[in-house]
């Protein structure tokens, strides 16, 4: 699916990152769209979705790459969801966090290093760990 900036007169860009494969991706409240490297922006051109939203993909606020394991994960603001992790040998999974639905508006995603995420949300900050999976 293809979404034509001028036929939209709300377009709320939340994060633009570098995938893995060097194009540009823009995460707003339609899901997540890549942008062809060195692809000049104009008001008439199509932006490739590669994740839409639906039940699941509430506005996306953020998105984090961790390029040695060539992993995106996944901030939305949902009251359902807030944690996406998506890589290339799994569909996409859903993590729940703890806590209240004001806790399920990740706001950003960051690593410094080693297997802990940083989720900076509505109520705080939380420490996601990938490889046990606990929240602290």
């Amino acid at each position: 699916m293809h979404f034509d900036l001028s036929q939209s007169a709300y377009f709320d860009i939340k994060e633009i990152s570098e995938g893995i494969d060097g194009d540009i991706l823009v995460c707003s409240q339609y899901g997540i769209f890549s942008l062809k490297k060195g692809l000049a922006v104009s008001q008439n051109m199509e932006l490739s979705s590669i994740l839409l939203s639906d039940s699941h993909w509430d506005e996306v606020r953020t998105i984090y790459l961790d390029k040695p394991n060539k992993t995106y994960w996944i901030g939305t603001q949902s009251q359902k969801t807030a944690l996406i992790k998506c890589d290339s040998d799994t569909p996409p999974q859903i993590i729940d966090l703890p806590g209240s639905t004001e806790t399920n508006s990740i706001r950003v995603v960051k690593s410094f290093g080693g297997s802990k995420l940083w989720l900076g949300t509505m109520n705080g900050l939380f420490q996601y760990n990938t490889t046990t999976h606990e929240y602290s």
